[in-house]
């Protein structure tokens, strides 16, 4: 495409990962979502404090978490004040008991909505994250990323084969993920057979958490990358829900011809030959990375944290500052959209030439036992 062109190719975008130490040039946000509600200019000369006091004293913040309060019938009460007139009365106490539970619920709903919302807001840091690999000259680590689908779809056929009522359908849905190995369904994607490392959100729907998993070709390994760690109840369903992957995964590598096409000889590579190209993959926790707040819908903020140190090649740290990284997510993702209109560049320009796509007959038939 030449330069006179009226869609062009903007090639170099500005990076997503930038190191705390360095100086933060002036911006001004418009931007409000579930990252970080962000309203305001800043400067330079702004001290983290300052920021975050800032954040939490925001009328224009506070008034957009009032009005999806509101939406929610979730009522604002003034905190740190003791209701005289309800003690000694278990009239009250009971009634104060009920309406707490009907205000738990609720709030377990805005929950499950946050989540949602989460996934949108997850799904484009990593498209970035594949655009900026794209158009890097240095990067040596060897990854693709999935979006947030691909954990529905992991979760839905996993159904399908447990569950004799379920009525998923069972062979659209593998031909989804045979498509997603095969580079197809995401912009900026590539098969994974070109590559060493997958990079997977997955949706802990039991626990309503984001964590991301790292599928190592090479090792033949799950590692773990979880911001909650600690308790049985929330290891558990971690590890239950990484199961899936463990065994799923391997075998539609199988399904697709991913060994043949990545060259890999089952017979003699060390991590393989004394096992079956459908066995379980090993799954590993990665310990000593930071971890979130209890009670703060940050694990979305935190998967994509994850995926842009481990992109870079770079060991996540032991800490971050989750305030910081909003608004530096938010602040560099305003940046670039800037940068491409100022370069009249179009997204699609951007998307690699998809592969031919081969359709195959699917035998509905065929049964695949699952240890």
């Amino acid at each position: 495409m030449d330069a006179q062109s009226p869609s062009k190719r903007f090639t170099r975008g500005i990076p997503l990962h930038v190191e705390n130490s360095v100086e933060r040039p002036s911006f001004s946000l418009g931007l409000t979502q579930d990252f970080g509600e962000v309203s305001g200019s800043m400067s330079k000369s702004n001290t983290m404090q300052e920021i975050k006091s800032k954040l939490k004293n925001n009328p224009i913040r506070l008034e957009g978490m009032s009005a999806k309060l509101k939406q929610s019938n979730i009522k604002i009460v003034e905190g740190g004040k003791k209701d005289q007139s309800a003690a000694g009365s278990s009239k009250k106490r009971k009634e104060k008991s009920t309406n707490y539970t009907e205000e738990n619920a609720k709030r377990k709903k805005v929950v499950v909505s946050g989540l949602l919302e989460h996934d949108e807001h997850v799904d484009v840091i990593l498209y970035y994250i594949r655009k900026r690999a794209k158009y890097s000259d240095t990067n040596a680590f060897s990854f693709i990323t999935v979006d947030c689908n691909f954990s529905n779809l992991i979760t839905n056929v996993w159904d399908a084969y447990y569950n004799f009522e379920s009525n998923i359908n069972k062979e659209s849905t593998e031909e989804s993920i045979i498509e997603y190995i095969n580079g197809y369904r995401m912009h900026v994607a590539r098969p994974w057979h070109t590559v060493d490392n997958i990079l997977i959100p997955v949706n802990i729907k039991e626990i309503f958490h984001w964590i991301l998993i790292v599928v190592s070709i090479n090792d033949r390994s799950i590692q773990i990358y979880d911001s909650l760690r600690g308790g049985a109840l929330h290891d558990s369903s971690v590890e239950n829900e990484i199961k899936k992957y463990a065994q799923l995964v391997p075998m539609y590598l199988s399904k697709s011809d991913f060994y043949g096409k990545k060259g890999i000889d089952i017979s003699s590579h060390p991590k393989y030959k004394s096992h079956s190209e459908c066995d379980s993959f090993e799954m590993i926790y990665v310990n000593d990375i930071p971890q979130q707040d209890a009670g703060r819908l940050d694990c979305g903020l935190y998967v994509a944290a994850y995926a842009d140190h481990i992109s870079n090649g770079n060991v996540v740290p032991k800490s971050f500052d989750s305030e910081f990284t909003r608004i530096q997510y938010a602040s560099l993702l305003w940046n670039y959209g800037v940068q491409k209109i100022q370069a009249d560049a179009t997204s699609d320009s951007e998307a690699p030439e998809r592969p031919i796509r081969i359709h195959r007959d699917c035998d509905s038939s065929e049964k695949i036992t699952i240890n």
